[in-house]
């Protein structure tokens, strides 16, 4: 009877020797896949992420492609185009045709830059036999930036007085001079920024420099308006603006209900005589008298505005001032 008991045992124990082995195999079987599973996954996400880099690329450059030159087109366009009162008869079809075109494009660029023309018109302020001038005015917003834009152009026509008329006619050409060009932008802190920029695009007299300039210089202006309000309304304790408005280059982080440290970022945007913009960020840091004594308030004087510029450039600007913020409330 023990004989048979210890036989019994032992085949229980063996049973559950096997039926743990396999648990084992299963798990690690199971663990396998899993890893096999997450690692595929992985693969998959940089993949899809590589791809989405290249699409955003490839978009990004078709369409600053297309907004060169399309503003190249119009420029072209505007200083080339007849008044409609000059317009032959026999010719009113194809300049309404490409009217048409004009306003097409304008419609794409309106989606693509935030361009929008409210006004443009045009004025005869002289003619003569070879000569016209004429006068524009544009007026318009881009990304709600009001602008205005008023320039003369001169066209006079050549024709080789040798030939005969009929060749003369195929060799009649005009040519095109803008002889004066004003802008302007109604924006108070546009105006400081663009001012030099705006000098220079008079002084040279072109148009898609500064329809160019105006577009990037907006979208830089819109970003940080967004990002200001953004923080003032996620820490309206902690954030204080210039005369409580968006439209400012300075941001203020303090804690009233702590008062010793003062963060003041200075946003700026720069903008080239071609109309490249790029933003300027600096980061300044102060304490009350009575509290630069302690060497931990003085020492976040002074390593808080290097660290923000190191780790902006990894990070971005909005989790940078995120860091920022969260010393000022700790």
């Amino acid at each position: 009877m023990m004989a048979f008991e210890h036989e019994w045992n032992q085949r229980k124990r063996r049973k559950c020797v096997a039926n743990n082995d396999l648990s084992n195999k299963k798990y690690k079987k199971k663990a396998e896949s899993r890893e096999l599973t997450l690692q595929d996954i992985s693969s998959l996400s940089d993949e899809i992420h590589h791809l989405e880099e290249e699409i955003f690329k490839r978009d990004s450059l078709c369409a600053d492609t297309y907004t060169l030159e399309s503003l190249a087109m119009i420029e072209t366009k505007l200083l080339n185009a007849d008044l409609p009162s000059s317009s032959k008869e026999n010719n009113t079809d194809g300049k309404e045709k490409e009217i048409d075109v004009i306003n097409e494009r304008l419609r794409s660029l309106e989606k693509l830059t935030g361009l929008i023309f409210i006004e443009n018109s045009t004025e005869m302020l002289s003619k003569t036999e070879a000569t016209m001038v004429l006068l524009r005015r544009m007026l318009g917003t881009c990304l709600r930036i009001p602008f205005a834009v008023e320039f003369e152009v001169k066209e006079e026509e050549n024709v080789n007085s040798l030939l005969s008329s009929k060749d003369a006619e195929c060799m009649e050409h005009r040519v095109v001079e803008l002889t004066r060009l004003q802008v302007s932008v109604t924006d108070h802190l546009a105006e400081q920024e663009l001012a030099q920029f705006l000098e220079k695009v008079q002084e040279d007299k072109s148009l898609q420099p500064f329809f160019f300039g105006l577009i990037q210089y907006a979208e830089g202006h819109s970003n940080r308006q967004r990002t200001f309000g953004h923080f003032k309304m996620k820490y309206p304790e902690i954030v204080h603006l210039t005369n409580t408005s968006t439209a400012s280059q300075f941001m203020k982080l303090y804690n009233r209900n702590k008062p010793g440290l003062v963060f003041t970022i200075w946003w700026r945007l720069v903008i080239g005589e071609s109309g490249h913009v790029t933003s300027d960020i600096q980061i300044h840091a102060s304490a009350p008298m009575k509290h630069t004594d302690q060497r931990d308030k003085y020492s976040l004087l002074r390593s808080v505005p290097k660290q923000f510029h190191k780790v902006m450039p990894i990070i971005g600007i909005e989790q940078a001032i995120e860091l920022v913020v969260g010393l000022v409330c700790g």
